[in-house]
């Protein structure tokens, strides 16, 4: 298990910044094309250096099968997808035919209830008058992403920098221990 924490691809600081541009431009130019669109944009909430090894590719494949059979459970076939395979950890991209408010609820009720849910970084964005808007989990009922340690705001914790990577890796490979899809990795 210590490959996930400590084998694969490291980013530099400026190539997690440059991802980010990257991303943010993608999407602007898929809700360019598709207006009247919801966007799903799906990549990890992996804590530390390493972004990209085997584990974290089987997980986000993982993430990946748990949207598709969503999507299919509620007849959605994405107009468009994209899969982004980059040094900054995996990325997928779909143009889908739903109310944003409502593909956002059903996102955040998978990253609550499956077990590697907790990892799932699902955004869904739309076209607002001229401008992009994400739909955050409080419009939707749900409370802001808790922490993996203590169960307080994730983005206190992670901005306070108040658990060690250490405590963060021990909970993510407990949410792996639940998901019998990542059995070759426990």
């Amino acid at each position: 298990m210590s490959e996930l924490f400590t084998n694969g691809d490291r980013p530099s600081l400026e190539k997690v910044l440059r991802g980010r541009e990257l991303r943010w431009d993608l999407q602007e130019k898929l809700l360019l094309r598709f207006p009247e669109k919801s966007l799903l944009s799906f990549k990890l909430n992996i804590p530390g250096p390493v972004k990209r090894n085997p584990v974290i590719l089987r997980m986000f494949q993982v993430g990946v099968e748990d949207i598709e059979n969503l999507l299919a459970q509620k007849n959605l076939s994405p107009l468009l997808e994209k899969k982004v395979d980059a040094d900054t950890g995996p990325e997928w991209f779909l143009v889908v035919s739903q109310d944003a408010i409502e593909l956002k609820k059903a996102m955040a009720d998978l990253e609550e209830s499956m077990p590697l849910g907790r990892l799932y970084d699902i955004d869904v964005l739309h076209r607002e008058m001229d401008h992009i808007r994400s739909i955050e989990r409080t419009e939707v009922g749900y409370p802001p992403r808790t922490c993996l340690v203590c169960g307080k705001e994730a983005k206190i914790c992670s901005g306070a920098r108040t658990h060690s990577l250490q405590e963060l890796h021990e909970q993510i490979r407990e949410c792996m221990k639940m998901e019998r899809r990542m059995i070759e990795f426990g």
